[in-house]
């Protein structure tokens, strides 16, 4: 991590150290959706992100995979019984990230 001297607005300003962030790139939406094919899961209560991960991939990491395809980022926003559409081309879609 790289730390620099603090100072006023004005100085500051003037500082070549400021690193200024870009906002993500997401990837198409639609390219990944024409090209996916899905499974569909039931929420039981209980269940998480993370264990369906580790179901249809081996792998807990992905939940957040799961979550962007159903537009629902917590676990809390689904409720037993929804239909969740799990993306089974794991690699393809997160080559695209």
């Amino acid at each position: 991590m790289r730390f620099r001297k603090t100072g006023t607005a004005k100085s500051l300003k003037n500082d070549a150290t400021i690193t200024h962030y870009r906002f993500p790139k997401f990837p198409n939406e639609t390219n990944i959706l024409n090209n996916t094919t899905v499974d569909e899961y039931v929420w039981c209560a209980g269940d998480r992100y993370s264990s369906i991960a580790f179901k249809y991939y081996g792998d807990v990491r992905f939940w957040w995979v799961i979550a962007w395809f159903n537009k629902k980022p917590m676990d809390f926003m689904m409720q037993p019984g929804d239909v969740v559409v799990i993306p089974r081309n794991i690699d393809y879609i997160v080559g695209e990230f």
